[in-house]
């Protein structure tokens, strides 16, 4: 459950299966695709993550709204947005914010630490960062859970079968319940 994929393109995989492109996928899509059927695997934490510096030269005082507009954010890529619902749950309304692209989850963590901007982080990837110092969360007690299914294709397949079952063990001992 740690590949760049799972962590930052969750939202667009659902339409995969349909399309043909792969048997099976993991989404934050709960409705089956036609020919798929929808198991829910839990829920992907995130933290609003930033380097101690950034932190305390563009957001000071909190997250206000204008600081948040001004402070470069970070997004895996132009389908990612995270960061903006992140931004919109916690201020309760829209903020147009500035961005850079990285479509790495390690490169994403890693400019977070550099303090390139600030972005949503998968909390198991950053979790050694934010032990280290490297990285501190700009509101700790506001993280964002992505919800996330398992969508495979409705055939008999044996290693899909076989994938299916690992693919929720795996999820029972990493994901949110």
């Amino acid at each position: 459950m740690r590949s760049s994929m799972c962590c930052k393109m969750t939202r667009h995989t659902g339409s995969w299966p349909r399309r043909g492109h792969v048997l099976a996928a993991v989404t934050s899509v709960a409705k089956p695709v036609q020919g798929c059927k929808s198991r829910k695997l839990g829920a992907l934490r995130y933290c609003a993550t930033v380097s101690p510096a950034f932190a305390s030269r563009r957001f000071p005082a909190g997250v206000p709204a204008d600081a948040a507009a001004r402070a470069p954010s970070l997004v895996f890529d132009h389908k990612d947005r995270l960061q903006e619902d992140w931004i919109r749950r916690v201020l309760r309304r829209d903020v147009l914010l500035l961005a850079h692209r990285l479509p790495s989850t390690q490169a994403f963590v890693s400019a977070a630490a550099a303090g390139v901007g600030w972005g949503m982080n998968p909390q198991a990837l950053a979790c050694e960062h934010l032990a280290a110092g490297r990285l501190v969360e700009l509101l700790p007690d506001w993280p964002l859970d992505a919800p996330l299914y398992w969508q495979v294709a409705n055939l008999q397949i044996l290693v899909l079968d076989t994938l299916t079952q690992s693919v929720l063990r795996v999820s029972a001992t990493t994901l949110l319940r």
